[in-house]
């Protein structure tokens, strides 16, 4: 349910408390990282959302930024970096002192994956996407055009038909800035090395929205 006033959260945190005690007490060091990252994790939108209702007044923010530092400490299992990147884009619109410690968690992540992983490629979509969100436009498609194109390249000079929405992601972001030229430009460089008729089709449908 929603966090509707200061008793409701500060109950929540309370319990989050107990559990991350437990914690401590039981469970294989792995299990206990995650659990205890996402209990933080927890902690972090629950004082996050008591923030938002306080208008960033008050101890909530200074909770909240203390919960999304604790979420990032540990080890990383596999494939837990790109959830968590998708968790810090998924959040939405954060007061400026939250906010700056999304994106230097997320250029952290991004600067840690390996070059021409999937992984990578994900994680500098999840960036661009918080960056977008946060009026950083700029930056945003600087981002997603390397990553596109590190991915390309990592993939011997074309894009899978499973980067067809980052791509189009970037499209949008062009187009959005007025870059219409650019946008038009990506999709004929895409249609000229289209791995088969159907992603050919699709790339021309994408063509077409851009010069209409």
């Amino acid at each position: 349910g929603k966090i509707d006033d200061e008793a409701t959260s500060k109950r929540l945190h309370e319990h989050l408390k107990a559990l991350d005690e437990r914690l401590k007490a039981a469970g294989s060091k792995d299990s206990i990282e995650v659990d205890r990252r996402a209990l933080s994790l927890l902690e972090f939108l629950v004082e996050r959302r008591a923030a938002d209702q306080a208008q960033g007044a008050g101890p909530h923010v200074e909770a909240a930024l203390s919960a999304l530092k604790a979420a990032f400490k540990g080890e990383w299992r596999d494939g837990e970096r790109a959830l968590m990147a998708r968790f810090l884009a998924s959040v939405g619109k954060l007061v400026e002192k939250l906010r700056s410690e999304q994106l230097a968690q997320l250029r952290s992540l991004h600067d840690a994956a390996a070059k021409g992983s999937e992984e990578r490629f994900e994680i500098a979509a999840h960036r661009a996407a918080a960056l977008w969100a946060g009026e950083r436009r700029e930056e945003a498609i600087l981002i997603l055009g390397a990553a596109l194109g590190e991915w390309k390249e990592a993939r011997g000079g074309r894009l899978p038909q499973s980067a067809n929405p980052r791509l189009s992601t970037y499209g949008s972001y062009l187009e959005q800035v007025g870059e219409y030229a650019a946008a038009e430009g990506l999709w004929r460089r895409e249609i000229a090395i289209a791995e088969n008729e159907a992603q050919r089709r699709w790339l021309e449908i994408q063509l077409f929205a851009a010069c209409d």
